[in-house]
């Protein structure tokens, strides 16, 4: 194997690896935002009102108050989710802020079948809400 064949699949090899290294970075920041997600949806679930409140992001908790109002906010809707499926998600990045949003379905405890959207923002190294929906 000469010189220029070495230097070719090495070439090859590293950008293989970079795609790899790159795909795997994509799947992570996916498994991390969902799971930000399914966390917020399990707290509603249990009636963990101040564990879900934990997870919105600053702007969210000022706009919402705090856990009590949260908890008012859903008991009073009869909105408290017993299964949910993100069945969409998208990412993007916008004036170096990285935004997600998941879409699914709802079935809340009471039987009714609705949507849920949750929008997040990453601060930091975590993901928190920016906006949630729930509709029947």
């Amino acid at each position: 194997m000469n010189t220029r064949s070495v230097f070719a699949c090495t070439l090859i090899v590293c950008l293989g690896l970079g795609l790899v290294t790159s795909a795997c970075g994509a799947v992570e920041s996916v498994q991390a935002f969902r799971q930000a997600g399914l966390d917020f949806m399990t707290a509603l679930k249990e009636g963990n009102y101040d564990g879900a409140y934990a997870q919105f992001a600053p702007e969210l908790q000022q706009e919402v108050g705090d856990a009590g109002a949260l908890r008012s906010m859903i008991e009073d809707n009869q909105a408290q989710p017993a299964e949910w499926s993100f069945t969409s998600f998208e990412t993007s990045t916008k004036e170096g802020q990285q935004t997600a949003k998941l879409e699914g379905n709802v079935t809340y405890q009471d039987g009714r079948q609705g949507a849920v959207t949750l929008e997040l923002l990453k601060v930091g190294e975590e993901w928190k809400l920016t906006s949630f929906n729930l509709t029947w």
